[in-house]
């Protein structure tokens, strides 16, 4: 059991092991848990009683959705566009990138995995620093909520692939390296 369907049971294995943890500790309510002590039991209802009568939610009532002003907004439809927009190149990216490596760069599948994973992982070190400075950005007044929203959103989506896009002038190094290493394995095997 090795190779790249491990992945698929390590995950699989993931998945059945959180469903097991969620279905012995996850509970609807404090004096259904099994592992509470009464205090804090009494404690979590007193405080989620409290919370729903200052907030109204301990009453019973029907919300009436505003769909049709939900479904004509603008800045509702602006997001939903943005949204797909971000996921499709994503997904593009996720399923092209190894055959464009692969095919193009002629790249082997050490490096090929190599390259393969750079955007994601600057993407994700680049969002969490990026999220961090938008924080103490906020914090200290230097910008508001929409154009602190507004720059993280465009910095942390487009600067990864931006930095992708110039590995290509590191990957002419490794081609080179790919094709001479298949004409050494040609004249080996014609010897």
């Amino acid at each position: 059991m090795d190779g790249w369907p491990l992945i698929f049971y390590i995950y699989g294995m993931l998945g059945i092991m959180c469903t097991i943890l969620w279905s012995l500790f996850a509970t609807n309510k404090p004096e259904e848990c099994k592992f509470m002590g009464e205090k804090e039991k009494h404690y979590l209802n007193y405080h989620l009683a409290f919370a729903s009568s200052i907030s109204g939610h301990g009453m019973k009532r029907r919300l009436n959705v505003p769909w049709k002003k939900l479904l004509t907004s603008l800045p509702v439809w602006s997001c939903m566009l943005t949204r797909f927009s971000f996921a499709w190149s994503l997904i593009v990216m996720q399923m092209l990138l190894p055959s464009y490596l692969r095919d193009v760069l002629y790249l082997d599948m050490s490096n090929n995995g190599l390259f393969t994973a750079m955007p994601f992982v600057v993407q994700l070190i680049s969002k969490n620093i990026v999220a961090i400075s938008s924080d103490y950005l906020k914090r200290s007044g230097k910008l508001g909520m929409t154009a602190s929203t507004k720059l993280v959103q465009t910095f942390a989506d487009v600067q990864p692939w931006s930095k992708f896009s110039n590995a290509n002038i590191y990957t002419s190094k490794i081609h080179v390296e790919t094709i001479n290493a298949k004409i050494e394995e040609k004249n080996e095997v014609t010897k």
